[in-house]
């Protein structure tokens, strides 16, 4: 077990990769952590987590497609590991997120490497090549020299002690990021107590199949959705939202697997982006952690009802909590 240990955490990590990012993946980052905070914990040593988002990132998407926005993915994470190569390893946590995990790093070391990242990023902006096709059908007659596309991230950092102890780490790493991207972006910001004490709150993505008049800190609240991704809740798609502010109701019905789940969301709009083809409307929704849990039970109930209906058998009678035909996750 010691040596299956000491195997599992040796860094840089030489395994299969992440293709868009070229960093260890998320199932990597689940094996390393708890062995690692096991390891630094007994030689009374802090292990550091950095969480990293890129800011506005679907708006490299929605405008240059979703090949830049690897690009785009792929620049951001060759700076961020090359940068803590002698001080840990950067995993591709999910999306655009990426964690860092540093050794025998405080709270205050690894927001000055936090820092360190944050400056890098924003002084590295990614050339693109004109001739690249992907490049060239974003921007069509962008002449031969490359362009500069200028990139931010927001990082939120927090390490062991006597306020955070073992799987914490990575959520209160998550609290500081979300309140760098809440306080301006492109920053860094530490984890504390009294941080802990008040951000009780959780930024998810929605998508919405058409064009709405939505504007940042708008109060909304969605009563019909469904996971983008099997049982992921962080992104979803919304098909019946209220906008309180106006009162107005926006309704899509499209056929789909699964149904949607009824179940009501209430938050904040902190960004809002629209697609050029205007078919889609993208936001960041600020929900609060019990908001969480609830659509985290719903989302299990849904995930059954899609199992049930691939394997053939007959609807349950819970089935009926689920809204009409006109949504459903990706089963696989």
């Amino acid at each position: 077990m010691e040596e299956e240990r000491r195997v599992e955490v040796r860094l840089p990590y030489e395994g299969e990769l992440d293709k868009v990012t070229s960093l260890p993946p998320r199932s990597v980052l689940d094996r390393h952590l708890p062995v690692l905070l096991a390891e630094m914990g007994a030689r009374h040593l802090p292990l550091c987590a950095v969480m990293i988002d890129i800011d506005h990132f679907k708006r490299f998407n929605d405008s240059w497609g979703h090949s830049v926005g690897d690009m785009v993915l792929g620049h951001v994470a060759g700076l961020i590991r090359k940068s803590v190569f002698s001080r840990g390893e950067a995993y591709r946590y999910g999306g655009e997120e990426i964690t860092v995990l540093l050794f025998n790093t405080g709270s205050s070391e690894g927001l000055a490497m936090a820092w360190r990242l944050v400056s890098t990023v924003s002084g590295s902006p990614l050339l693109l090549d004109p001739g690249d096709p992907a490049v060239a059908r974003a921007v069509p007659g962008g002449g031969s020299e490359p362009l500069s596309l200028g990139v931010t991230i927001s990082a939120g950092v927090c390490s062991t002690g006597r306020d955070v102890k073992g799987a914490e780490l990575i959520v209160m790493a998550d609290h500081a990021l979300l309140k760098a991207k809440t306080s301006g972006r492109n920053r860094a910001e530490e984890y504390t107590p009294e941080l802990g004490l008040l951000v009780r709150r959780q930024i998810i993505d929605v998508r919405y199949p058409g064009n709405i008049d939505l504007k940042e800190n708008s109060s909304i609240i969605v009563k019909a959705w469904f996971p983008l991704r099997k049982m992921d809740i962080t992104s979803i798609e919304a098909r019946d939202l209220i906008i309180e502010d106006s009162g107005t109701r926006e309704m899509v019905t499209l056929p789909a697997q699964g149904g949607a789940i009824l179940g009501e969301i209430p938050g904040r709009v902190v960004s809002v982006e629209r697609r050029q083809d205007r078919t889609f409307t993208f936001l960041e929704l600020e929900i609060k952690s019990d908001v969480v849990e609830v659509m985290i039970r719903d989302a299990e109930e849904h995930q059954k009802r899609i199992d049930r209906l691939l394997a053939g058998e007959p609807a349950s009678p819970e089935d009926g909590r689920d809204g009409p035909d006109v949504a459903g996750a990706d089963p696989s």
